[in-house]
């Protein structure tokens, strides 16, 4: 994989995790971030923790 491209990745998995902690914070819906993430995460990797997030975001008591 280019580096360019897991760069990018890893951008939109930390804009996930970001948007996470401001979800549970303010308690609002950052729905579109999410999604806007899981289209261009492709690693195993990071499809791994991006779905621990995603997990944690189901869990949150702000939800």
């Amino acid at each position: 994989m280019p580096q360019a491209q897991l760069v990018k990745q890893i951008d939109r998995l930390e804009m996930a995790l970001q948007a996470s902690i401001y979800e549970y914070q303010h308690e609002v819906n950052l729905e579109e971030f999410f999604g806007s993430a899981a289209g261009v995460i492709l690693s195993p990797e990071l499809k791994t923790v991006f779905a621990d997030i995603l997990r944690s975001r189901r869990n949150s008591p702000a939800r």
